[in-house]
């Protein structure tokens, strides 16, 4: 969790068992107005419609965290979900800050080189032969995933992550300025230190 003004940053998994419980401790300390999701508004009006897989990137990425999921007894999305149902309890605002799937997708598409995607193949193959021995990664764990990603997929690393660290910091900025009253965000716990570094550089140049 990071603090910054009026905005309370709360980092996931995204396939995280008991999030909700988590989750709530937030909302009945901070009674947040707006809660802010690392959804577009594609997604969010998918978060419970059941999920149909495809052979596209969005849908080759969907089924490798549908495994992580299933392995630990969880539904990918459920952290997101938690958050709405909370918002709609609390009687508070949803916002989406991320950008278009299908803009990362189309990015993530035309970036990845020939050896990123073999070894993304090569990774996707395992995740489904060891999927049963998923455990809950500790915060410390989820950061050096994030790291091995920088390494392992450095193209990947800057379309998943980078350039959205940018815009969910961008999008939650200019919302904090707008917003009176406290504003929860939800969102991957990768993405909060990047998300500091726009919101503080955002501050400085105003």
């Amino acid at each position: 969790m990071w603090c910054w003004k009026n905005v309370i940053i709360v980092g996931t998994s995204h396939v995280e068992v008991d999030v909700y419980a988590r989750l709530r401790r937030y909302f009945v300390k901070f009674r947040p107005k707006v809660v802010a999701l690392e959804l577009d508004n594609a997604r969010y009006h998918g978060l419970y419609l059941k999920s149909r897989r495809s052979l596209s990137w969005g849908g080759v990425l969907g089924w490798v965290q549908d495994a992580i999921g299933k392995g630990m007894g969880v539904q990918p999305g459920d952290d997101m979900r938690a958050a709405d149902r909370l918002a709609k309890n609390f009687q508070a605002k949803v916002v989406c800050i991320d950008r278009p799937l299908s803009v990362t997708l189309s990015r993530l598409k035309s970036s990845l080189s020939f050896r990123e995607k073999w070894l993304l193949c090569k990774d996707i193959i395992s995740v489904f032969f060891v999927r049963s021995k998923v455990v809950m990664p500790k915060e410390a764990d989820i950061f050096s995933m994030i790291e091995l990603l920088r390494v392992r997929f450095p193209s990947m690393y800057r379309v998943l992550v980078t350039e959205r660290d940018e815009v969910l910091g961008k999008n939650l900025y200019n919302l904090s300025k707008s917003t009176k009253g406290k504003v929860i965000a939800v969102v991957g716990a990768g993405h909060i230190p990047g998300m500091k570094k726009v919101m503080k550089c955002l501050q400085k140049k105003s």
